[in-house]
This record gives structure tokens, C-alpha cells and sequence, in this order.
């Protein structure tokens, strides 16, 4: 079926007959953004034809309307040497005998690597020439093939094949054939029903052989492709279907419960209505793949599947080929939106000739890297990831990153809104940063944020505290009478600002836990994740600088009690430790399926601080000769232990607030992906310190205020 002694000769054939009858007066323009004409003798397949086999057995006289777009094709040709390699090294699962798809993988990719070059390179419908503007057939001069169908069947041929591999992959028994139809079959409809498989799609595989049989053979009969498109799923449905499969297996029964199949249907929604082609045939996927009744999901409830080892990196190898597709969907310019997304990039950027600057061939190179990584998950990940029966022991083991199962989710979730969202991709950052890994020659490294990560948790606020020491001009919004010994004068104490906080960038960690559980409710909207987190800190001295006004205004000696104004300052020590801070936090998987901003919350259940130290160092009232018994009085203010309990209770309530809205922040943080490899958790071994005695009730009321500003700080 491969029409030639190999494949290669095959190939070689089948890029030499579209050299020898595509012409430019064939062509109509396309929509993609490159159109550059360029005879093939002053391309690559000129100057270097033996590196640039089999393309180059094309004819010299042949044309290349998109070179970029056409050339960029060759990206697929490693999904086949891939094949080829691992073949020859390691089992390439023929799933019990069943189903050997070795050399189809092969094929279907070169076919792939042809079928988008001959339509980028020379667009032709069969029958309709832009040159000429004539829509009337004429044998003398019409192709007898549309090279856009070749574009559209190789993709959708690629795409079922791998579908049908990881069905077979992921399923516990790949040999019961009868209870994998209806997944494998991807729909029922009465159109297929000439089809012969149950009016379901039928055996990848033959329809890759077909297609190969009709190229290897006479251009005269390339006209048959078109009429192969109708037994064929289109690609967006079999890549849907695929990763349907696949987060089935990771939300199974055994790991999830009963809330295994409501989650897989919570998912199914939101990534059919983001990544099928267009409204009316997202509302018939949703259908079939989503919603209960059909046999599709039936059987994806009733089936097997194998049970993975560990859902956070079975979730994040998934994450990773799902970001692929879909960044590869928005370099195609079609796919996603909204319409003139990429508008800004265009204007005055595109329209050179170096190829990197040209979108679609990006789409190529990411589409054939993503398949590539799908090839190895099904190949070999699969199979070192998952197990076929799992022990409790294993189930624990599975959960172990719980939060990096609710990192994935957000992840995939977020990726699926760039298909409606891709305006607000950053262009300019994403090739600044591709310079600086090209430059580097470096893979780039990150790390996702987890939910509750102690690590993560750590680092944030070191780095806020480094970036925000000290901490200027905190108002504290106190008015305080004072005592005028005599009676004669009226005083307060008024404006006491915190003019400076410093010490902040010392802070350490001395410990820090958390705690995780998968908590399975009575139904889908109660299932969720809830965390614990513990919290100690070593000893943090601060040095405190306050000031205040002190007012003397009015009294019964009439004009000896006029307003005057005294400028007060202060300057305290204070050193506290955090023996205790508990916080929680929970995922609500329904709410965070459905790209609900609620859907991660979190909450202070204990806060519980160990005063050390607390004594002021200096104290003065500028210029206010003489009255060392109000002085006396307004020093008193600032020590005694109602002073101290206004300061709580104005700076706890904001301390309280301050954390929840830190809490939110991080919240809303999860799954972000930050730049550098994994560091272990940063913890410090304290320093001795000697306590000095203090009047607790005095001075635990000052700290707690320090605390609550130290907070404050942390999230403004």
C-alpha cells in the first residue's frame, strides 16, 4: 500500500508529480499572512537538494507561493524519524497484538509534511484560477487534485491515528476491541453508515493506507482524496476526543470516586466549547462527548482505564501537549480569537523574508513538537505512569501533590481561555524571551506555583519583605486627651504616624507545614481539596520610628491655653516571633472547571504571637520648655496599656483583612509559572536570642500591631 519499494522512494514519487504539474496560474490567493512567489531553483531545494530530500525531487521550473508556510512542513517529517527510532530501540506497542500501527504513524506524518506543503506551496482547487478568474473546467489546463483537501486529510488522518493509539493506550484491556468501539468510533451518525463500522468512523490505519495508495499513484486519480474526506474525523474532533481520553484515565473511579465521571463531564464542556471549529459543531460535540445517553459516554463511564501513578504529573505531561495544540492553534491564524488578534504583531513585522517572522510555519514547527511528546506519552510514558490495578498504598501515593493537582487544573483551564483570548498574549515578551533562550542555549526552566506550596509560600514573602523595607508613613489615626495636671489647658495627643518600620528584610522562616485531602462530597459541587497550613518564623527585630503632634488648644486660663502645636518623636525596639499562624484554603473542582474566580478560597483560623521584646529608646517633644509634668504625661499615653489596646484594635482589624486579601492574592496565584528550576523549601535555623522581660499586656498589644502593619505590607 505504500506504492513504492519504500516509503522513501514513495515520497520522492509523490513530491516529484506535484513538481511536475502545479503551476502559478493554477494558484488563488490565500488568506495566510505570507505570500512571496519564488521559483524552487532559487530556494533551499536548489542550492542544498540533497539536505532537503525528498522535497527537492520536485521540478526545478516549480513555484512556491508561501516558501515559509510550504518549507516549515519538513517539522513533520521527525514525527516519522521519531517512529522510526523508537521502533528500532524499544517496543512500540502493538496493544496485545491488536493493532500494529508502526508503519502507519510513519506514513500518516510524511504525509503529513507533504500534504500542508503542497497546499502553502501551491494552492490550487482543481478548477478555479485567480489569474484568469475562471470558474469553468477545461481538461487542457485544469489539475486534476485540490491541494487544500491534501492539507485537511493529512491532518485529519494524523490526528484520528493518534486518537485511536491512545485510546488503546489508556485502556486496561486494549485487546476487548467490541467494549472500545464506541470510543473508538468517535461518533454515531447515520452518514457514516456506508462507512460499514456500525455508523461509526472506522480503522485509522486504512484510511492512511488509502491515502498513501491514491498519492503513490497517478495524479489523474488525486481527485479521490476529496471523496475521502466524509469517512474521516476532522481534526479539532479527534484531538478533542484524545485528550478527552486521556483526563478520563487520570479522573478515574478508583482515584476520584464518584465524583470521577462528574469531573470528567465538568472538563468535557469546557474543552469542547473552547477547541471545536465553530458554535453549531461545539454544541453537537458537547453532546455526544459531555452529556449522558450517547454510547460515547457510556462507554467512557463503564470501560477500564488504567489508573495513574501520579495525578499532578500525569495532569502536567497532559498540560504540556494540550499548551503545545493550542499555541500551535494560535501561530495557524485561524483558529482562535478573537478576529484581528494578531493585528499589532502584523503591521510593519510580518512582511520580511525571514521565515521565524512568519506565523503559520510556527504553527507547523509547535504541531509537530506536540505530537512528538504525544508519540512518547503513548509509547513509553503511559506505560511507566499508570498501572492496570492499583493498591491503596498507591491510591495515597497518587494524591501525594495534592497541590500541584489543583495547579494543573487551573493550568489547563487557563490554557483553554486563550482560544477566545489570544489578544492578550504579550507577543513582544514571548519573543523577548525566545531570544534569551536562543541566546542562552538553554532549555528555559520553571516552576508552577502550587496551591499552599511551602516553598512558594516562602519565597513570596521573603521577596515582598526585601522589596517593601522599610515600610514609610502608617497613619494610626489616634486622637488622645492628656491630663493637664493643673487643669488650666486643654491637650491631646493627635496624627501619631509610624514614619518608619525597618527590619523587615530579615525575616526567616523557621518552619513550615501543610497538610492536604481529597475530599469526595455527596455530589459534584461539595467535591473539593481543603489544606492546612502551619506556619513559625524566627525572631524578627524591627526599629520603629513614630511621631505624633502635641495640641494645646483652649482651657479656662483664656489666652495662656491658645493653640499651640509640639512636634513628638519616639523611637522603639521590638522583636517578635510567630509561633503560630494556621490558615486554610479549598478548591471547588465544578467552580474551578468552570473558570470561576471563586473557585479557590482560603481563610485564617489561628494566629498566636510570642512577644520578646518591646522597649523604647527615646523619646522627645520638641521645644516645649518647662512642663516636665505633661511630658511626663504624654510619655505615659504612649506606654500605658489603653494606648496600646486602641492600636490593637484599630491595626487587628486591618491585620485580619490584610491577611484574607493575601490569602485571595495567592490564591489566585496557583498555577502561575515562574522562571528558574526547583529549589527546596528555604528554611532557617534560628539564632539564640535573649527575651527581654516585658509587660505583656502592655507590649503584645503594640507588637500585634507591628504584625498587622507586617501583613499589611505583605499584600499591598
Amino acid at each position: 500500500w505504500v506504492g513504492a519499494s519504500d516509503l522513501w522512494e514513495a515520497m520522492n514519487l509523490i513530491f516529484k508529480q506535484l513538481g511536475d504539474t502545479a503551476r502559478p496560474e493554477h494558484w488563488w490567493r490565500q488568506s495566510w499572512f505570507e505570500h512571496n512567489p519564488v521559483k524552487n531553483n532559487d530556494t533551499v531545494l536548489g542550492t542544498a537538494p540533497g539536505a532537503t530530500a525528498p522535497i527537492s525531487s520536485m521540478s526545478n521550473e516549480a513555484w512556491e507561493q508561501q516558501p515559509c508556510n510550504a518549507f516549515s512542513n519538513a517539522a513533520f517529517f521527525e514525527i516519522s524519524l521519531q517512529a522510526c527510532k523508537t521502533a528500532s530501540t524499544q517496543h512500540f506497542g502493538d496493544f496485545g497484538g491488536t493493532w500494529s500501527w508502526k508503519d502507519e504513524i510513519i506514513t500518516a506524518a510524511a504525509l503529513m509534511a507533504y500534504g500542508s506543503f503542497a497546499m502553502h506551496g501551491n494552492p490550487a482547487s482543481g478548477d478555479w484560477h485567480e489569474a484568469s478568474g475562471s470558474i469553468h473546467k477545461n481538461a487542457s489546463r485544469d489539475l486534476n487534485y485540490d491541494t487544500s483537501m491534501m492539507d485537511r486529510v493529512s491532518m485529519d488522518v494524523l490526528f484520528f491515528v493518534f486518537f485511536q493509539a491512545m485510546v488503546r493506550a489508556v485502556a486496561r484491556d486494549p485487546t476487548n476491541v467490541e467494549a472500545l468501539k464506541p470510543v473508538l468510533g468517535l461518533e454515531k451518525k447515520p452518514q457514516l453508515a456506508d462507512l460499514g463500522c456500525d455508523s461509526m468512523y472506522c480503522d485509522a490505519r486504512e484510511s492512511i493506507r488509502e491515502y498513501q495508495k491514491i498519492l503513490a499513484g497517478p495524479t489523474s486519480e488525486w481527485y479521490k482524496i476529496n471523496d475521502m474526506r466524509a469517512g474521516i474525523p476532522n481534526y479539532e474532533t479527534a484531538s478533542v476526543g484524545l485528550v478527552l481520553v486521556a483526563i478520563r484515565a487520570i479522573m478515574s473511579d478508583e482515584l476520584f470516586g464518584s465524583a470521577g465521571m462528574s469531573a470528567y463531564t465538568a472538563v468535557c464542556s469546557v474543552l469542547v466549547l473552547s477547541l471545536m471549529p465553530n458554535k453549531d459543531e461545539a454544541i453537537k460535540a458537547n453532546s455526544n462527548y459531555c452529556l449522558p445517553g450517547t454510547e460515547w459516554y457510556t462507554a467512557m463511564k463503564d470501560l477500564k482505564w488504567r489508573v495513574v501513578k501520579d495525578i499532578a504529573k500525569s495532569l502536567a505531561t497532559l498540560v504540556t501537549i494540550l499548551e503545545s495544540l493550542i499555541e500551535g492553534m494560535f501561530w495557524q491564524e485561524t483558529l482562535v480569537g478573537p478576529t484581528g488578534y494578531l493585528d499589532p504583531y502584523l503591521k510593519g513585522v510580518v512582511n520580511v523574508s525571514a521565515c521565524w517572522r512568519q506565523t503559520h510555519g510556527n504553527w507547523h514547527r509547535v504541531a509537530a513538537q506536540m505530537m512528538k511528546e504525544l508519540m512518547q506519552f503513548i509509547t513509553t510514558d503511559v506505560y511507566t505512569t499508570s498501572v492496570t490495578q492499583i493498591s491503596e498504598a498507591q491510591k495515597q501515593q497518587a494524591w501525594s501533590s495534592l497541590n500541584l493537582v489543583v495547579a494543573e487544573f487551573k493550568i489547563f483551564v487557563n490554557a483553554l481561555k486563550t482560544m477566545s483570548a489570544a489578544n492578550e498574549v504579550n507577543l513582544c515578551r514571548v519573543f523577548k524571551l525566545a531570544q534569551k533562550v536562543a541566546a542562552s542555549g538553554k532549555p528555559l526552566n520553571y516552576t508552577i506555583m502550587p496551591m499552599m506550596d511551602a516553598d512558594g509560600v516562602n519565597r513570596l514573602i521573603e521577596q515582598q519583605l526585601k522589596d517593601r523595607d522599610p515600610i514609610l508613613n502608617k497613619n494610626l489615626n489616634i486622637n488622645e486627651a492628656i491630663q493637664d495636671p493643673t487643669g488650666g489647658c486643654n491637650y491631646n495627643l493627635e496624627n501619631v504616624i509610624l514614619d518608619e518600620i525597618s527590619g523587615f528584610s530579615k525575616w526567616m522562616l523557621e518552619d513550615l507545614a501543610v497538610q492536604g485531602e481529597y475530599v469526595e462530597g455527596n455530589s459534584f459541587n461539595e467535591t473539593m481539596v481543603k489544606f492546612k497550613m502551619g506556619l513559625q518564623s524566627c525572631p524578627l527585630e524591627l526599629k520603629v520610628k513614630a511621631s505624633a503632634e502635641f495640641i494645646k488648644d483652649g482651657g479656662k486660663l483664656g489666652f495662656i491655653c491658645k493653640r499651640t502645636v509640639w512636634r513628638v518623636t519616639t523611637e522603639f525596639n521590638a522583636a517578635f516571633k510567630m509561633s503560630d499562624l494556621i490558615v486554610w484554603s479549598q478548591a471547588h473542582f465544578q467552580k474551578l472547571f468552570a473558570g470561576d474566580a471563586t473557585a479557590l478560597t482560603a481563610g485564617i483560623d489561628l494566629l498566636k504571637i510570642d512577644i520578646l521584646k518591646a522597649e523604647i529608646t527615646e523619646f522627645d517633644i520638641t521645644n516645649f520648655p518647662g512642663e516636665k509634668l505633661i511630658a511626663d504625661s504624654v510619655n505615659q499615653v504612649l506606654r500605658n496599656e489603653k494606648f496600646m489596646t486602641q492600636v490593637e484594635t484599630l491595626i487587628s482589624d486591618e491585620m485580619g483583612a490584610s491577611m484574607q486579601r493575601a490569602l485571595n492574592d495567592a490564591m489566585a496565584e496557583v498555577g502561575t509559572k515562574l522562571p528558574g528550576a526547583t529549589e527546596r523549601r528555604r528554611l532557617a535555623t534560628c539564632n539564640a536570642y535573649d527575651a527581654v522581660l516585658v509587660d505583656s499586656a502592655r507590649h503584645a498589644s503594640l507588637l500585634l500591631a507591628v504584625f498587622g502593619v507586617l501583613l499589611t505590607l505583605i499584600i499591598n
